[in-house]
């Protein structure tokens, strides 16, 4: 976590990440990438959903990069009002 001119919320993992053309549509309500790793791990598609919809109440931005096996970071930006 970083504090100056903006938030800056980076969260890192070292699973499976998310293929690039399944990026995009993350944040929408209910969806869950297709792939099979994801047939044994509990979700609703909700999560990235209520984060986005957080971050864009504070005028932020969220961001994703993602190697396949190797991992996915997201990177949040909200606007420091102090």
């Amino acid at each position: 976590i970083i504090i100056n001119k903006n938030l800056e919320i980076e969260i890192s993992d070292d699973v499976i990440g998310i293929p690039k053309d399944e990026q995009k549509p993350i944040f929408d309500k209910y969806y869950r990438v297709s792939r099979t790793e994801n047939l044994n791990i509990n979700g609703l598609g909700v999560g990235l959903f209520l984060v986005k919809s957080i971050v864009d109440k504070y005028k932020g931005k969220i961001s994703v990069r993602s190697n396949p096996d190797k991992g996915v970071t997201f990177k949040i930006h909200i606007p420091n009002e102090n």
